[in-house]
């Protein structure tokens, strides 16, 4: 077991805990020693006895609205927990504990890789790593699945590099027996010295989030910077839309530029001129320039409103109440949407087709579940060229009469799925095919073409959900979008086009070098925003 360690200032060495998940699907590199990691952490007050614990000295500014842990299910089990943002000398965590304090602190405990809660994107720690320690755990049996033994203690193992697969000491194979106890490997724990290490490269002058292909080129958003830039040739164009410094934003090609999506809000811009805020909506979809923003009202009901390319309403549709928007898209110049009722036990799903006109037609309510290979998985897409509904493994084929046809098994379990202009696309593991030997790590090899910096693959689909080629990805949730030419582009660490011989990979494209103009904002007169003027 490692030691209690207390830091203090001028001590800038962490021990962190890093789950075995984390490692095999790719979030971060196995941690080897010599290499430097960049993780983002998360600190869990412990007692001083607890593996890996330290004491440290910080600095904790508390976010203002506390959470609830556990399940909706289960609401006797949930319990009331704080976060916040806890600084120290040369590191930042999200601290996580059941009373809530705030500014100067003493704390101990572990330092965690982060598992999501409250992330902040800004809180990366950079550090060398010294120590790598593989943690096995006794795990058993129960009524409702595996869990650790009470009371058996983890034992810690030095090696020089973590393991790409742990191993499961055979316990996908025991089945319910409760008689036995595994031996687990369940992640590791890693030592980081924040000192032996370089300063990070500057920040590129955009880092796609999204892209999208259209009659002008190759449109990207950045991933936090509210910028928009257009790729023509070898120059690009970037504009600057007065939004957020967010992530999560979506783009689209139209026929005069793109239409951005942050949250509620839509941003459209057209080339050439500033980009200006459009309407603000939950979800929306264009044929060319004819959009139809998805909204629900205060009472929760949903109405589908059909704008002009000049924002005005053309129709309003009252479409059936049926709370979950699953997907959108177009097909013969009309929009199709799915919707799933979640207030009853079937969760029926429901498909509509509404044209540009307003006019809406109704399918019936279809109870389907999911067979899943992968049990975390719970994709839910709605595809054209043909019609098709992606829901778990399964694509289903969409009759005229908006009903489900046979469904069509995916030749691999997605971890993500999307479609391009003309092939659906899906992300698997770049060793799926021994994903669910968890028992057996020895004989999951990789596939030889792929570098060890890539854990996924992405693999295009045609028509008949047939494979057309893959291609190694870093990324398990890229944006994909195909140009006019054909040519596949793919956000991974900056915007790539993909070579045409599958399992092959390119250089990012240099945004620093490309962009030759840049397009700023003006206010909007109708704009009733209250801006601070600068002073």
């Amino acid at each position: 077991m490692t030691a209690t360690r207390t830091v203090r200032q001028g001590s800038r060495v962490l021990t962190v805990s890093v789950h075995s998940w984390d490692i095999e699907d790719g979030s971060i590199p196995p941690p080897r020693i010599g290499a430097v990691a960049a993780l983002w952490l998360d600190f869990h007050e412990t007692s001083d006895a607890a593996p890996g614990a330290m004491t440290v000295d910080a600095v904790l500014d508390l976010h203002s609205t506390p959470r609830l842990d556990g399940s909706s299910n289960r609401p006797a089990q949930r319990r009331w927990y704080w976060t916040g943002d806890l600084v120290g000398d040369g590191w930042r965590a999200t601290w996580i504990g059941r009373r809530p304090s705030i500014g100067p602190v003493a704390l101990t405990g572990q330092f965690r890789q982060s598992g999501g809660v409250a992330f902040n994107r800004h809180a990366q720690v950079r550090g060398r790593v010294t120590r790598v320690q593989v943690r096995t755990t006794p795990y058993h049996h129960r009524e409702g699945g595996w869990e650790p033994v009470p009371g058996a203690m983890s034992t810690y193992r030095d090696v020089d590099e973590s393991p790409r697969w742990f191993d499961r000491a055979g316990m996908g194979d025991a089945g319910s027996d409760s008689s036995s106890v595994f031996a687990v490997e369940t992640g590791v724990m890693i030592d980081l010295d924040l000192d032996d290490v370089d300063p990070p490269e500057p920040r590129p002058r955009i880092e796609p989030q999204a892209v999208a292909a259209g009659d002008h080129g190759i449109w990207v958003v950045d991933n936090q910077l509210p910028i928009i830039a257009l790729l023509s040739g070898d120059t690009a164009t970037e504009y600057v839309f007065p939004g957020t410094i967010t992530s999560g934003r979506s783009i689209r090609a139209t026929p005069t530029g793109c239409t951005v999506t942050e949250g509620l809000d839509v941003y459209r811009c057209r080339i050439g001129e500033p980009v200006q805020k459009s309407s603000t909506t939950e979800s929306f979809i264009s044929i060319g320039e004819v959009t139809l923003q998805w909204r629900t009202l205060d009472h929760g009901r949903p109405r589908a409103i059909v704008t002009s390319p000049e924002g005005e309403q053309m129709a309003v549709v009252d479409v059936p109440d049926d709370h979950l928007l699953l997907g959108t898209t177009t097909d013969n110049a009309s929009f199709v949407i799915a919707t799933q009722d979640t207030e009853v036990s079937e969760q029926p799903i429901r498909l509509m087709r509404i044209t540009t006109a307003g006019d809406l037609i109704v399918g019936p309510a279809m109870s389907i579940s999911a067979r899943l290979r992968r049990p975390t998985h719970r994709g839910k897409s709605l595809f054209n060229n043909p019609l098709r509904y992606l829901h778990g493994d399964d694509v289903y084929p969409i009759n005229g009469d908006l009903t489900f046809g046979e469904p069509i098994r995916l030749p691999s379990s997605p971890l993500a799925a999307g479609q391009t202009t003309y092939a659906i696309w899906i992300s698997t593991h770049a060793s799926d095919r021994h994903a669910f030997n968890r028992s057996a790590p020895a004989e999951r090899t990789e596939p030889t073409q792929v570098s060890r910096r890539f854990s996924w693959l992405i693999t295009f689909l045609d028509a008949d959900t047939q494979p057309l080629g893959s291609y190694p990805t870093s990324s398990p949730t890229p944006s994909v979008t195909t140009d006019h030419e054909g040519r596949h582009w793919i956000t991974d660490n900056g915007l790539r086009r993909l070579p045409v011989e599958p399992m092959t990979w390119s250089d990012p494209v240099d945004f620093d070098a490309a962009v030759t103009r840049t397009i700023y904002p003006t206010p909007d007169p109708s704009d009733s925003t209250r801006i601070e003027p600068l002073r």
